[in-house]
């Protein structure tokens, strides 16, 4: 499960130890449901990002580039393009995974796709708001600006490969700012996204071919 949640990425901030255990104000009902509203209104994504991948053994973060595509309710297509090319596609509940090697793309066909699968249908859940149907997190939602939403595992037994993932919401409705993977203390990945755009059209096979197609 570790290796599928890596290859992902992602992740935040610390959890803050001196929140405030009363209901905060962005989580009163009538907050929650303008948040959730305002995500219902997105139904595709385009976002470049930029990854920061931090170790004990790193002397300096890694750092990634890349694109992420969605559309609602399941497609997603996950984009590195530095310092290594690979592509994950979700079509449905069809999930195929590429890296370019050789000057050319390889499909991987090994195992844990499947598990893949299931945590591409928690990302779709999270970008378009649905923070708590996920069976294997469950979700706080904390007061701003800016407003987090921390995510921790459902199954006591994933603490030892994650500790937590936090969402941080974007000033503009409806938008994620970063998502972090906490995996231990000393070990985390830091996605902040940029150039958001929304509501936009896609091209045919975006989300089933490893090439973008020209086609708008």
């Amino acid at each position: 499960m570790k290796i599928n949640i890596l290859i992902l990425t992602g992740a935040l901030l610390l959890l803050n130890p001196g929140s405030d255990s009363r209901c905060p104000a962005q989580d009163r009902p009538e907050n929650r449901e303008k948040m959730l509203e305002a995500f219902s209104t997105v139904k595709s994504i385009r976002t470049g990002f930029t990854q920061e991948k931090r170790m004990k053994i790193l002397a300096r973060p890694l750092v990634s580039e890349g694109r992420f595509w969605y559309r609602s309710p399941t497609d997603i297509r996950w984009e590195y393009t530095s310092p290594i090319q690979s592509v994950l596609l979700m079509d449905g509940g069809d999930v195929k995974r590429y890296t370019w090697r050789k000057s050319a793309w390889e499909q991987d066909r090994g195992s844990g796709l499947e598990a893949m699968r299931f945590v591409l249908q928690d990302i779709s859940g999270w970008v378009s708001g649905d923070f708590e149907s996920s069976p294997h997190f469950g979700a706080e939602l904390q007061s701003g600006p800016p407003v987090r939403v921390v995510l921790t595992p459902r199954d006591p037994s994933m603490e030892a490969f994650i500790q937590r993932v936090v969402l941080t919401l974007s000033s503009r409705p409806g938008i994620l700012e970063s998502v972090e993977i906490v995996e231990g203390p000393a070990s985390s990945t830091l996605i902040r996204f940029r150039n958001t755009e929304i509501n936009i059209p896609f091209p045919p096979g975006l989300f089933r071919d490893v090439r973008i197609p020209d086609r708008p």
